[in-house]
């Protein structure tokens, strides 16, 4: 419910029927609001729509999908974001005792040899381990992904990328998504690349609250790329790092400055 326009929950309250036999039932996890028309964002809750919620709530706090480290490493990153925490619908998260390898993080001179690096990893030392469909590898961007099928395909990497019109997940090959596209899937492998200052978070607005606002959705947009992973998870930049990558826990990622000048 999280994602939910004020429209789309104001014709949900007109469909209801309240009857002694009917009800109506929300689930919605803020941290995960990464869209900048949601309503329940911004300290604003279901009784500004009139949903009385007083007595009829529960708080589900644990989450089954990842390993304690990573979501350690993605919980470190939102953990100091007031417009997170602050908002009345957040609830904090309880790590299960699921043990797993710590997130790494690649930082490189240039894009190529990041996308090299990455594809050298499946190659060499995943698929020994994993099926290609385990896999995924996210970027902000499209054109991000359209590079990165480039070197998957010189190295012979099965991949295809996620649209709305290609949805294949069934295929046995690496599959390539945006950060808004991976939202509510999961996968054993996680990649998320292109993490680099002036994309991730990426400001478009000169108002400096707006300018807080699409921090904290871009910040929760990673936080919803890195939850994705199921068993491994890694991140890397080219060039100049994304500001998050200093926000996120260095006790908690791998780090790994591979990259060479050329």
């Amino acid at each position: 419910s999280q994602d939910l326009t004020r429209v789309q929950l104001e014709v949900l309250k007109l469909m209801y029927q309240k009857e002694e036999h009917s009800s109506i039932y929300f689930i919605a996890d803020t941290a995960q609001s990464i869209y900048p028309h949601s309503w329940l964002v911004k300290g604003r809750s279901f009784t500004t729509i009139g949903f009385d919620m007083t007595g009829k709530s529960n708080s589900l706090t644990k989450n089954y999908r990842t390993t304690t480290q990573i979501a350690q490493a993605a919980y470190s990153l939102i953990e100091k974001d007031e417009n997170i925490i602050d908002d009345e619908n957040y609830v904090k998260p309880s790590l299960i005792d699921r043990q797993g390898s710590y997130p790494v993080y690649r930082w490189f001179w240039q894009p190529q040899e990041e996308l090299i690096s990455v594809t050298e990893e499946i190659q060499n030392t995943l698929i020994k381990r994993y099926d290609y469909k385990d896999i995924v590898i996210i970027a902000k961007n499209r054109n991000q992904l359209s590079k990165a099928k480039e070197y998957l395909d010189k190295l012979g990497v099965p991949c295809n990328i996620i649209t709305k019109i290609e949805s294949d997940f069934e295929s046995n090959v690496v599959k390539l998504l945006t950060m808004h596209s991976i939202k509510g899937l999961e996968f054993k492998v996680v990649f998320i690349i292109g993490l680099n200052k002036g994309l991730v978070p990426f400001i478009s607005y000169q108002n400096i609250d707006d300018e807080s606002v699409q921090m904290s959705n871009d910040r929760k947009l990673l936080y919803v790329g890195m939850t994705r992973a199921s068993e491994l998870l890694y991140l890397s930049s080219s060039g100049n790092p994304s500001p998050f990558i200093k926000e996120i826990n260095h006790n908690f990622i791998k780090i790994n400055k591979i990259g060479r000048a050329s």
